[in-house]
């Protein structure tokens, strides 16, 4: 696992990244295909990204918490590049507004 800084996040396809970063932003939860899920945005010092939450993952961040996401890989939805991960996101540091 590689840890990288939101700006180099790059391109479609990556593995293996671990982000760390806080949660500026989290949509209200929906249900999709019969799986909960949200987006949220977290921003470290270079940059913002947007994060697919499902299920379990939903309930383990909140705005304002300090965030690390393990084994995260990158994808494309439009012209935007978003990550996602299987594995469980880990709170590093309580809320706090922002």
């Amino acid at each position: 696992m590689v840890q990288v800084k939101v700006v180099e996040i790059d391109k479609p396809h990556m593995q293996n990244l671990e982000v760390v970063g806080r949660v500026v932003e989290k949509t209200p939860s929906a249900n999709y295909n019969g799986k909960l899920y949200c987006k949220a945005t977290i921003e470290d010092d270079t940059g913002k990204v947007q994060v697919n939450l499902w299920r379990e993952q939903v309930n383990q961040l909140q705005v304002g918490d300090q965030v690390r996401i393990p084994n995260a890989f990158s994808h494309r939805k439009g012209k935007s590049l978003q990550i996602s991960t299987w594995s469980d996101i880990v709170v590093i540091g309580e809320s706090c507004a922002l």
